[in-house]
């Protein structure tokens, strides 16, 4: 298990110092040994002073162009991502290459604890000559990823946010209002949770149980 930070969670422009995850070393010690990766450093850190609704489709464009490329150089044939809605979406959206005209359609479904599944078009990837992130404060290296190209050669969607083997099925999904910040301090007290202040929360269809429990994006 390799921690990511290029792919996690999305705070939005708000105005205070965003989380960000603990250390490998502490992380390490929470898991059965030997399952996180101690030696494997991000590809880029989200800035902690906040990011717009592009720069965070910028940044996971970044990383999955990196993953993809390390995965090719390792053989590595497929990838399981952990992730948050936002990030998700941004995900789904680099991957195929399709931005759309109103940042708020829901094209990518993040129900809790679904299911995407991404398949690959082509190993031949378009962007090769791309910078490294230097740091917090520099740019992110652009991907050309829009108008159909994809990250790593493109990507089809064979599941989207699939949570048929849930027995409560579909539970808290999210896509963006088009807004990049927290509108209150009452949002940021709520626990941080961009799916309060920055998105609209969805209700999805239910299990056979038809039961609710509590869950978090």
């Amino acid at each position: 298990m390799r921690l990511e930070n290029g792919v996690g969670e999305w705070y939005g422009t708000a105005r205070f110092d965003h989380p960000s995850p603990a250390s490998t070393s502490l992380l390490s010690s929470l898991f059965p040994e030997d399952i996180v990766d101690e030696t494997y450093s991000p590809t880029i850190i989200p800035s902690t002073n906040g990011e717009s609704i592009r720069s965070l489709h910028d940044r996971c464009a970044y990383a999955l162009h990196r993953l993809i490329e390390r995965s090719d150089a390792e053989g590595v044939e497929a990838i399981c991502i952990c992730t948050h809605a936002a990030s998700l979406i941004a995900i789904g959206r680099v991957l195929v290459g399709r931005m759309p005209t109103h940042i708020e359609e829901e094209d990518f479904r993040p129900f809790t604890c679904g299911l995407s599944v991404f398949t690959r078009k082509s190993s031949t990837t378009s962007s090769t000559d791309i910078g490294t992130w230097q740091g917090e404060g520099h740019e992110i290296p652009q991907i050309q990823w829009e108008e159909g190209n994809g990250v790593g050669g493109g990507w089809e969607v064979s599941v989207n946010g699939d949570c048929s083997f849930l027995s409560g099925g579909e539970e808290r999904g999210w896509r963006f209002s088009g807004d990049e910040s927290f509108h209150s301090e009452a949002d940021k007290a709520a626990g941080l949770d961009a799916g309060s202040g920055l998105g609209v929360v969805i209700e999805g269809k239910k299990g056979k149980s038809g039961g609710k429990s509590p869950s978090r994006l």
